[in-house]
C-alpha cells in the first residue's frame, strides 16, 4: 500500500471561480488511475469544478475545454 506522500495525484472539487478548494475527492499514485477518478468525479458532479493535480501542477480542469 502506498504511503500518503506517494499519492501525488489528487482529484479535487473547487469553487466555480477556481480560487477555493472545497474537497479532496481522491488521491492516487498512478496517473492513469487518477484520470479515471477525475472522469468519474466529473460524471458524478456535473455542475462542480473538478481538478486533477500532481502536487501544484494542474493536469485537468473541468472548466477548461478538453485538449486534443
Amino acid at each position: 500500500m502506498a504511503a500518503l506522500e506517494d499519492l501525488t495525484y489528487t482529484i479535487e472539487a473547487w469553487s466555480n471561480d477556481g480560487n477555493s478548494l472545497i474537497e479532496v475527492l481522491a488521491r492516487a499514485a498512478n496517473q492513469q488511475i487518477a484520470v479515471l477518478a477525475f472522469k468519474a468525479a466529473r460524471a458524478s458532479r456535473p455542475t462542480s469544478r473538478i481538478r486533477l493535480r500532481q502536487r501544484a501542477r494542474i493536469i485537468l480542469d473541468s472548466a477548461e475545454p478538453p485538449k486534443r
